[in-house]
């Protein structure tokens, strides 16, 4: 799928409830990307909506910790996997 070609690439979000919130797309095969920002303050899944717009959502770290939710892939890791 092709991001960044339309009016809006993308739409930030910050919240709580990280575990119930990425069981979402999980749980109906949507296509995700979870990562951490490079500074290590934030866990950032993106969900590609089915118009093709990406949803940025932002938590903090240490709560996708605390639910035991790995952070391995940094905002250079997926930088560099699409490229």
């Amino acid at each position: 799928m092709n991001h960044g070609s339309g009016l809006i690439d993308h739409v930030a979000c910050y919240g709580t409830g990280v575990k119930d919130m990425i069981a979402r797309p999980d749980k109906h095969d949507a296509n995700s990307l979870k990562r951490q920002a490079n500074a290590g303050d934030l866990f950032q899944p993106f969900i590609d909506a089915p118009n093709g717009m990406r949803v940025e959502l932002n938590f903090d770290d240490a709560e996708a910790k605390a639910d035991g939710i790995s952070l391995g892939m940094t905002a250079q890791d997926a930088v560099t996997e699409t490229v």
